[in-house]
């Protein structure tokens, strides 16, 4: 008798405990299963996987690949690098220079920054990137 009292208490500790992980992991921005797998089925799969690229340009116009990761505090490079074109320029800058920073690359070099759209096959044998279909200069912004 006692324990039909607790049953609701129990059930509405859960249930706040379940919804408020669900927020904290969603105001993170973070891709923790099973709490959130959204990229994971939330995508249409086709044959082509699309894709950024950031590029630095240095003054002798040699180019260098920016990795993505490597910037502190940027997440979501794919929401994030789709969105740049649509930003005042002092806020492109901001941004890009953020990942020349993550890169470790000594921004006084630079001529130019450079973000492209690539569209690859998918991988069937799971192995790397697939091969670059198009790639396509979405946005130039000078140094």
């Amino acid at each position: 008798m006692n324990r039909g009292r607790h049953t609701p208490t129990l059930a509405r500790l859960v249930t706040y405990a379940l919804v408020g992980a669900l927020l904290v992991v969603g105001a993170l921005d973070q891709e923790l299963w099973p709490l959130s797998a959204f990229r994971l089925f939330s995508g249409l799969r086709t044959g082509q996987e699309v894709g950024w690229e950031v590029v630095a340009v240095d003054q002798e116009r040699h180019l260098r690949s920016v990795p993505l990761s490597s910037a502190p505090g940027l997440r979501g490079s794919h929401h994030l690098l789709p969105t740049l074109r649509s930003r005042s320029p002092s806020a492109r800058r901001r941004a890009l220079a953020r990942y020349i920073e993550g890169a470790g690359m000594a921004q006084r070099d630079l001529q130019a920054v450079r973000v492209y759209r690539v569209v690859r096959r998918t991988p069937t044998d799971g192995r790397g990137p697939g091969e670059v279909v198009t790639r396509r200069l979405e946005l130039e912004v000078p140094w």
